[in-house]
């Protein structure tokens, strides 16, 4: 039996999703909705020849396309640039904080400057309720 682990002191690496999809800056928001759907995700790293751009959520395609008809522009006009990382030694408190400080639900995680996982909102909430 392994030793229980309080949410305090849990790793981001222990609870975060380690596939992360994305999409191309260039594709369309409408491929964008289309992917989140199928793979049952709420968002997409954008990416541009491979470099993390932006991230789009399903938020930004409700609020900033769907509302204003804009549905078939490009991924990159509605994206979020300049996301925010936090290492995959971070504590799950700390990844908590910061998307409550910043408004957000979704934080890629990195090692050694690559991008290794994703943590959300949904994540953090699973580990808080699985602790004993």
């Amino acid at each position: 039996m392994e030793p229980e682990v309080s949410i305090s002191i849990m790793k981001v690496k222990e609870v975060m999703t380690r596939s992360v999809e994305t999409i191309e800056k260039d594709e369309n928001i409408s491929k964008a909705a289309r992917k989140m759907r199928e793979k049952g995700i709420k968002s997409l790293l954008v990416v541009d020849n491979g470099k993390i751009i932006g991230i789009i959520t399903t938020t930004d395609i409700i609020k900033k396309a769907m509302t204003t008809g804009k549905i078939n522009t490009k991924v990159s006009t509605i994206m979020t640039p300049h996301i925010i990382t936090i290492s995959c030694e971070t504590p799950v408190k700390e990844a908590a904080r910061i998307m409550v400080e910043n408004k957000i639900r979704h934080l890629p995680i990195t090692d050694q400057d690559k991008i290794v996982g994703i943590i959300s909102d949904r994540d953090i909430l699973r580990a808080l309720v699985s602790e004993k």
